[in-house]
């Protein structure tokens, strides 16, 4: 769909398009809520399957009132508006998360990268979503952590951790990755693990 057709179906908020990783917006807005948000995801869903650029760092991925992530202080008077962007570092976590996606969360935060509970399931639902938004697994955490380094040189990437993380956390983030299997891994995935300085000798990937 030309760019011009979908401005004219739909013309976001201006807050909406200023480019921040997260927004908070009246929950009972008397026009743009949640269910003109679901009405806007179900016609992404049906016009845009295959192509989300158009969407690109506007703040159309919501959280429920009750869905907050940890530590956030905003109220259920609004909802949380995420961008659309592959570079704020932003995660799902499972929908039963397990004790270590729980413990893994928190070393993700004290790295500045946002843990978010699921959005709903009409977002979900795109086939892209987790490109941008991926789920908390082994190859999720491998996503953005890729992201985020190919902007650092490793002397900043060890700054970053040494600063940032303790050796419990250091610790955290090595049983997590060592769970992955070696055909799970591209060559991009392989390059990100042996930049992070979690590990003390070379990277062993586990057989299956």
């Amino acid at each position: 769909m030309p760019a011009k057709d979908f401005a004219d179906l739909v013309m976001l908020p201006r807050e909406w398009r200023r480019g921040d990783d997260c927004i908070q917006w009246p929950r009972t807005h008397d026009y743009y809520n949640i269910p003109w948000l679901e009405n806007l995801w179900k016609y992404i869903n049906e016009k845009l399957p295959n192509d989300l650029t158009l969407l690109e760092n506007t703040n159309i991925l919501y959280l429920q009132p009750s869905s907050r992530p940890l530590g956030s202080a905003s109220s259920n008077n609004t909802i949380s508006l995420y961008k659309l962007s592959k570079n704020i570092g932003l995660i799902q976590l499972p929908t039963v998360p397990s004790k270590d996606d729980l413990a893994i969360q928190k070393v993700l935060l004290k790295l500045n990268f946002h843990c978010v509970e699921p959005f709903p399931e009409i977002i979900r639902r795109h086939k892209l979503i987790e490109e941008y938004v991926p789920q908390l697994s082994c190859l999720g955490l491998l996503q953005i952590l890729k992201c985020r380094l190919r902007h650092f040189t490793q002397l900043k990437i060890q700054h970053e951790f040494n600063t940032l993380l303790n050796e419990h956390d250091m610790k955290l983030l090595r049983q997590y990755l060592s769970r992955i299997m070696t055909q799970q891994l591209d060559d991009s995935n392989i390059q990100c693990i042996k930049q992070l300085p979690i590990f003390d000798n070379a990277y062993v990937i586990h057989e299956s």
